[in-house]
């Protein structure tokens, strides 16, 4: 029963320290470097779906 309590007891103090993380405005330079990131991987898969596209449809025949 005893270790029940602490394993709980750590658990709430970890979840504690989780919402305290999530409380706190994010960092300006946190969001531009996910900005730039993000349009890195967006701009990647774009170009390649549409390649993709061109490439298949000449093959296709009706």
């Amino acid at each position: 029963m005893d270790n029940d309590k602490k394993k709980n007891n750590i658990d709430y103090e970890e979840f504690e320290r989780g919402k305290k993380f999530m409380d706190e405005p994010p960092d300006e330079e946190l969001k531009e470097n996910m900005r730039n990131e993000r349009k890195k991987f967006k701009s990647r898969d774009d170009s390649q779906s549409k390649r993709k596209y061109r490439n298949d449809r000449p093959n296709k025949k009706k």
